[in-house]
């Protein structure tokens, strides 16, 4: 199960952050 949790909420997280982030440079 965490084998394959931990990577999916890594990368919700990185979405996440991603998209709260300034898209405009």
């Amino acid at each position: 199960m965490k084998k394959t949790l931990i990577p999916m909420l890594v990368t919700l997280v990185a979405v996440l952050a991603y998209s709260s982030a300034p898209l405009h440079s």
